[in-house]
């Protein structure tokens, strides 16, 4: 009797492996669509570009040459190490994103940079301190597709006991493939690195 039922067991399990690999180009895309969060954007008192990537800034400067916003953050406490070999000085993830930004039309004097911040939760940190202070009640939030979730988590815990409303808007020419993240090393890296600093998160910060 325990044979055959371990016989059951085995069938079953191999049916549902077989049914998850025939099925795999419906899952193993929605691992990655998961993390992508997205608004319609409306009109905010400030966009807030998280540190470090191009196109992040890229992304917030379209969004201000629309008149979305009439002033960006930029913040990122952490030296990069490649444009800092390029540059031959030391640049931070914020001022790196205030060039991509004066480079793509923003004039410098709508753009605040604090270069401060070495985590998403320590930016979003930053960010409720300078609306507070400057009494901004509205901000649009820029960060990579594959981050979007884990900066709404980090962002609603921290403006959840303000009159602060944020908005998501992932940037648009990331290059993130989510219809196929498994089969690229660095989609595959983003993925599985957001998933455990979302579990992160939630146990040990939020």
């Amino acid at each position: 009797m325990k044979f055959r039922r371990w016989l059951w067991f085995l069938f079953a399990g191999l049916g549902f492996i077989l049914l998850a690999i025939q099925a795999r180009g419906i899952w193993l895309p929605w691992i990655a669509m998961n993390l992508i969060v997205a608004d319609q954007p409306r009109r905010s008192d400030l966009i807030f570009v998280f540190a470090a990537e191009e196109e992040r800034a890229k992304h917030a400067a379209k969004l201000y040459q629309a008149g979305l916003a009439p002033r960006i953050l930029v913040t990122g406490g952490l030296p990069l190490r490649g444009v800092e070999a390029f540059c031959g000085k030391r640049v931070t993830g914020a001022e790196f994103g205030a060039k991509v930004l004066a480079d793509a039309g923003v004039p410098k004097n709508a753009v605040h940079v604090v270069s401060k911040g070495t985590s998403t939760y320590e930016e979003a940190e930053v960010m409720r301190g300078f609306m507070k202070e400057h009494g901004y009640r509205s901000v649009i939030a820029v960060s990579s597709p594959y981050h979007m979730r884990r900066v709404r988590t980090t962002l609603s815990h921290f403006l959840r006991d303000t009159p602060i409303s944020a908005q998501y808007s992932p940037a648009a020419e990331a290059r993130f493939r989510a219809e196929e993240w498994w089969r690229h090393e660095r989609e595959l890296i983003d993925v599985a690195n957001e998933y455990l600093k979302l579990a992160y998160y939630h146990i040990a910060l939020l």
